[in-house]
C-alpha cells in the first residue's frame, strides 16, 4: 500500500495553493496517496483546524502523515513541528493545531522541523505549506525518521489553545461554550462531549439571547420534520440540528457564537 498523506488547510479552492502543495509533495514522493481532508477551514481559525484534525485522524491507518496548514504566523519565529502520536505523524505549525488531540493522547516523539535539506530549495516567507511542511511530510512518508528533521522538543512546551472540549454531564451548570463548527447541513456543533439519549430529556439552551428547550434524541428522525433537536453527532460532540432543515439558519448562529447550556442535572 502506498503511504497516505492527509491535507487540512484554510486555502479554499479559489486559488492554486492546494495544487502547488500537492506538487511539492509529489516531487519528493510520487508514490503517495493524497487525501484532501478539508480545505475550507475559515481563514486563520486555528481552533477549527484543530477540530477537524481531532475528529478525523483516527479514521486513517497507522503511519498516515497528517499535514495541517492553518498558519497566521507564517514567516515569523513560530516553530514548525513534526510529531508522532499513537502511530500517526503530524506536520504543522506549533500554534495549537494539536490541542484537541493532545488533550487525549500522549506524544511519542516531537521535533522542530529545522533541517533545510528536507525543504524545497527556495522557501517563500508566506507559503511554508508548500515549501516546508509538504516536502517534510513526503520525506516522513518515505521513511525518514523524525530525529533527522531537527532537534527533539518537550511536548509540554507545545502551544495549546485555550478552547477545550467539555463534558456534558458536568456539575457546574449552566455552562458556556462557543459554536465550534457548522456543517453543510446546518448542524451546529458544540465543543461538548457525551452521549445524549432520548427518554424525554430536555436541555435548556440560550444562544445570542434566544432561549430554547431542546429535546435530546439519538437521531434526527426522532423528532417531527422542522423541529430543533440536540443529538450526539458522529464525532461524539453535541449538535443542535433541525430535522429536514438548517439549525444554523433557523437560529442565525455561526462559528464563534456564544452558547449557554443547562443540562438540568
Amino acid at each position: 500500500m502506498y503511504p497516505i498523506i492527509t491535507l487540512t488547510t484554510d486555502f479554499g479552492e479559489q486559488d492554486s495553493y492546494v495544487g502547488q502543495m500537492k506538487g511539492a509533495i509529489l516531487s519528493v514522493q510520487p508514490r503517495v496517496q493524497l487525501v484532501d481532508l478539508n480545505h475550507q477551514i475559515p481563514p486563520q481559525r486555528i481552533v477549527a483546524g484543530a477540530f477537524e484534525l481531532w475528529r478525523a485522524w483516527r479514521a486513517f491507518p497507522l503511519h498516515t502523515v497528517h499535514v495541517a496548514v492553518v498558519d497566521p504566523g507564517v514567516g515569523t519565529a513560530r516553530r514548525i513541528i513534526a510529531a508522532h502520536i499513537k502511530g500517526h505523524f503530524f506536520v504543522l505549525p506549533d500554534n495549537g493545531l494539536l490541542s484537541f488531540i493532545l488533550a487525549e493522547e500522549s506524544v511519542e516523539e516531537v521535533v522542530e522541523v529545522a533541517d533545510p535539506r528536507f525543504w524545497r530549495s527556495t522557501v517563500s516567507h508566506t507559503f511554508h505549506g508548500r515549501d516546508i511542511m509538504g516536502p517534510v511530510a513526503a520525506h516522513i512518508a518515505s521513511g525518514v525518521p523524525l530525529r533527522k528533521l531537527g532537534g527533539e522538543l518537550d511536548a509540554a512546551d507545545l502551544v495549546m489553545l485555550e478552547s477545550r472540549l467539555q463534558d456534558g454531564d458536568r456539575r457546574d451548570r449552566p455552562f458556556r461554550c462557543e459554536v465550534l463548527h457548522v456543517d453543510r447541513f446546518g448542524n451546529v456543533v458544540l465543543p461538548v462531549r457525551g452521549e445524549l439519549s432520548g427518554g424525554g430529556r430536555t436541555i435548556h439552551v440560550s444562544i445570542d439571547g434566544t432561549s430554547l428547550a431542546l429535546p435530546a434524541a439519538r437521531c434526527y428522525g426522532e423528532v417531527p420534520n422542522g423541529a430543533l433537536v440536540l443529538i450526539t453527532g458522529s464525532s461524539g460532540l453535541w449538535e443542535i440540528a433541525k430535522a429536514g432543515g438548517s439549525a444554523a439558519e433557523h437560529l442565525g448562529v455561526e462559528v464563534g457564537s456564544e452558547v449557554e447550556l443547562d443540562t438540568g442535572r
